[in-house]
């Protein structure tokens, strides 16, 4: 049903455009349909059209961070989250370090994927889901899981306002790091 939703709104921004309309949102707009809809080379070129038409608008080099990382290209993808940040309100920004941090993550940067969580962190405390993300980096590539522990810990104490599938791996993955930790003193 989304899929087709998606594919519909592509195809009327495309009848747009063929019609002359060559707004930035108009561009923006069809670029994210076709993001959505994983046509990533398509989704650049109208994302890039956006971009040249406005350079003011935050959401147009989001999308395409988003596209870059997409297409293995985290170096680009790091420098359109960086333009969006520039262009951006409190909340778009902690989103954009998010997949920012994801983009990091990507380049093996993993001193830069934690910084960008904790900036988010930082400017939307109230956001759950970034320290269950926090969590899981350093469970995925630190050698000393004790910081994985501690903020699956954090994550578990706020349990009745987390989403419940975060929570359930979040319980499942600090039991396996306890095992694990219960071993290697062993």
């Amino acid at each position: 049903m989304r899929q087709r939703k998606l594919k519909e709104a592509a195809d009327e921004y495309t009848a747009s455009i063929q019609f002359g309309d060559s707004t930035a949102g108009t561009f923006r707009s069809l670029g994210a349909s076709q993001f959505f809809l994983d046509s990533q080379e398509v989704a650049l070129e109208y994302l890039q059209r956006s971009a040249a038409v406005d350079q003011t608008e935050a959401l147009t080099p989001y999308y395409l961070g988003l596209v870059w990382q997409k297409l293995g290209q985290p170096d680009s993808s790091v420098s359109s989250f960086e333009k969006a940040i520039t262009l951006s309100r409190v909340k778009f920004i902690a989103d954009v370090l998010m997949q920012m941090s994801i983009s990091y993550e990507l380049k093996k940067d993993l001193v830069e994927a934690v910084a960008s969580i904790k900036k988010a962190m930082s400017l939307t405390p109230d956001n759950k889901a970034l320290l269950f993300y926090l969590a899981s980096l350093y469970d995925r590539h630190y050698a000393d899981r004790s910081a994985a522990r501690k903020y699956y810990e954090e994550f578990i104490r706020m349990a009745p306002d987390v989403e419940e599938g975060m929570l359930r791996q979040a319980v499942g993955r600090l039991r396996a790091l306890r095992e694990e930790e219960h071993f290697r003193a062993k």
